[in-house]
C-alpha cells in the first residue's frame, strides 16, 4: 500500500514536515527576519537568498496555510496561491527575468485584497499570510538581474487570469490537433470536435503551461490524453457547455450565468502547476453558486462544509467531474495509467481506459467492441455520508466496502477492473472542531479499516477479488492505493483500532 498526497492534520494541527533548505518552517516572525537580514546582506548565501526561500516556501505555502475543513480556502485565499505559483514558475526557469518583480507585486495586490475582506475581522491564517508578505517584500527587495530597473521601469504587471487562460486553451488546442492529425481525419471514432465556444482562446503561438518556453510531453505531463477531454468541456452539450440541459435550466434567463467558474476550473484542471485540489476547491464554489436562498438557509443553519448541503447542481455532474479532478490528482502522485474512455454511447462504460500505452479505437470499431477488447478499465464511485462520528467512520468503511464489490458485479465479464472511490467528503474522515467528540481516524487507522473490507471481500469472493488490479480511496488526507498483494496477504480480515 502507498500512500500519496498532504501530510495528515490531526484536530486542526498540522504534522509538519522536515524543514526545507531554506530554513523558512512556518509563517512565523523567526524564519522570516532570518531571510530579511540574509536579503540584506548579513550572511548571504548568493544573490537570490530571499527569492531561494521564498520559492522554497512557495512549494509548501498551501499545505502551511491549510486549516481544518470548518475553514475552508476563500477564493481570494486561492488567487494569493494561484499569484505566488505563477512567480514561483517563473522564478523556476528564470531567476533573472525582470517579469519576476511585476509576478511578486501581483501576490502583494492579491494579499491585500485578501486582508481588505478581513477588515474588522480576525482570521485564523492572518499570521500565515503576514509571514508571506514579509517574505514576499524580502525578495522584491533583492537585487537580482533586474536591479537595475526602478518601480517606474519594472516589467508592468499583466493580466495573469486571461493571459493563463488563453495559454493553456491554445496548448490544449495545440496537443487536440496533433491527436486528430495522428488519428487521421476521417473515419476517426474518437468524439467529434464540435467546433469552438465563446470560451475559446484565439488562434495564437501560446507559451507553453508555466511559461517555461517548452512544449507539453503528453508521455510525461499533464494533461497528456485527458487534454480533449479537458478541452472540450464547455463545448456544445459536454458537461459544461452551453448546450448541457443541465446547465441550461440552471442558467435561465442569464446565459452567462457560472461563465468566470466553468473558465476558472477548465484552466486550473489543464494547469500541469496548479494541484488538482484547486480544480475541486473550484467545482465547490460552482456547487455553492448553484444554491437557491433556501438551500443556503439550511447549510448556514446546519453549519455544512464547503461540499456539504443542498444544491441544485446535480449530483451525476459532480461526479462526473470528480472523475477527471481525481484523474489529475492520481497523475499527480505519478500513476499515469488513467486515461478517459472514448466513447459516449451507451454500450457499457467505464469512466476510465487503464494502460501503460492504451490503444485508440481502430476505425470502424465501435463501443460495445471496444469494451470487449479492452485489456483493462477503471471505473469511479463517490461515497458520502452526513453522519459525524465513530458511527459515520463505520457507514464510510461499509459503503467502500459494498462500492467495490458493486464494480466487481458491473464489470463481471472484464479480467482486469481498477476502482477509484471517492471518500473525501465525508465529515467523520475530516478533523472536528475542539467541541466534538472523539477524533478523526488517522490515514494509518482508516487504511487498516478499508483494507479489512477488501480482505473480507478476497475470503468470501476469491475469484471476483482476483479481477481485481488496484483500488485507490481518495482521502482528506490523501490517496491510499490497495493491490492485490495487500488484501491476499492472509486468508481474513487485519485486526484493526479505530482512530
Amino acid at each position: 500500500m502507498r500512500a500519496h498526497g498532504r501530510e495528515a492534520r490531526r484536530g486542526g494541527r498540522r504534522v509538519e514536515d522536515p524543514a526545507p533548505d531554506v530554513g523558512v518552517h512556518s509563517a512565523t516572525a523567526t524564519p522570516v527576519l532570518e531571510v530579511q537580514r540574509t536579503a540584506r546582506g548579513g550572511q548571504a548565501r548568493g544573490a537570490h537568498s530571499a527569492q531561494d526561500a521564498l520559492a522554497g516556501y512557495a512549494e509548501r505555502w498551501r499545505e502551511a496555510s491549510a486549516l481544518p475543513w470548518w475553514q475552508p480556502r476563500s477564493t481570494l485565499l486561492r488567487e494569493v496561491d494561484r499569484t505566488l505559483r505563477v512567480w514561483a514558475q517563473g522564478y523556476r526557469s528564470a531567476p533573472d527575468a525582470p517579469a519576476n518583480r511585476g509576478r511578486l507585486d501581483q501576490v502583494l495586490a492579491a494579499i491585500g485584497r485578501w486582508q481588505q475582506s478581513k477588515t474588522g475581522r480576525v482570521s485564523a491564517r492572518s499570521a500565515f499570510v503576514q509571514g508571506l508578505t514579509d517574505l514576499v517584500n524580502a525578495a522584491r527587495a533583492t537585487p537580482t538581474g533586474d536591479a537595475g530597473q526602478t518601480d517606474d521601469h519594472r516589467h508592468p504587471p499583466v493580466d495573469i487570469d486571461d493571459a493563463r487562460y488563453a495559454g493553456l486553451i491554445g496548448e490544449l488546442r495545440t496537443i487536440a490537433q496533433a491527436e486528430r492529425d495522428r488519428e487521421g481525419a476521417e473515419g476517426s471514432s474518437r468524439r467529434p470536435d464540435p467546433g469552438t465556444t465563446h470560451l475559446d482562446a484565439p488562434d495564437q503561438e501560446s507559451p507553453a503551461v508555466g511559461e517555461t518556453g517548452t512544449e507539453v510531453d503528453e508521455a510525461r505531463e499533464w494533461p497528456g490524453t485527458w487534454a480533449r477531454e479537458i478541452r472540450e468541456l464547455d463545448r456544445g452539450n459536454n458537461l459544461l457547455g452551453p448546450d448541457n440541459r443541465i446547465l441550461r435550466r440552471l442558467r435561465g434567463d442569464d446565459p452567462t450565468k457560472y461563465t468566470d467558474h466553468i473558465r476558472r476550473f477548465i484552466a486550473s484542471l489543464a494547469d500541469p502547476a496548479a494541484p488538482a485540489l484547486d480544480a475541486r476547491d473550484i467545482l465547490y464554489e460552482l456547487r455553492n453558486e448553484a444554491r437557491t436562498p433556501a438551500h443556503v438557509r439550511i447549510a448556514e443553519n446546519q453549519n455544512s462544509p464547503v461540499w456539504g448541503g443542498p444544491s441544485s447542481l446535480p449530483t451525476v455532474l459532480q461526479n462526473d467531474l470528480l472523475e477527471l479532478i481525481n484523474a489529475k490528482l492520481l497523475w499527480q502522485s505519478g500513476d499515469r495509467r488513467l486515461h478517459p474512455w472514448p466513447f459516449n454511447e451507451a454500450a457499457k462504460k467505464p469512466d476510465y481506459l487503464v494502460g501503460d500505452d492504451p490503444a485508440e479505437p481502430a476505425e470502424g470499431v465501435g463501443a460495445q467492441e471496444f469494451y470487449e477488447r479492452a485489456e483493462e478499465i477503471g471505473d469511479h464511485v463517490r461515497v458520502t455520508t452526513t453522519v459525524s462520528g465513530e458511527r459515520g467512520v463505520d457507514q464510510v468503511v461499509n459503503n467502500f466496502g459494498r462500492n467495490v464489490a458493486s464494480k466487481l458485479s458491473t464489470y463481471a465479464d472484464k479480467d482486469r477492473l481498477r476502482v477509484i472511490v471517492d471518500l473525501h467528503e465525508n465529515i467523520a474522515l475530516h478533523p472536528r472542531p475542539e467541541s466534538s467528540s472523539g477524533a478523526a481516524p488517522t490515514p494509518e487507522a482508516l487504511r487498516r479499516r478499508l483494507l479489512d473490507q477488501l480482505r473480507t471481500l478476497h475470503a468470501s469472493h476469491p475469484g471476483d477479488m482476483a479481477r481485481l488490479t488496484r483500488v485507490d480511496a481518495i482521502t482528506p488526507d490523501g490517496v491510499l492505493t490497495f493491490v492485490p498483494d495487500d488484501w491476499t496477504a492472509d486468508n481474513g480480515p487485519e485486526t484493526s483500532s479505530r482512530g
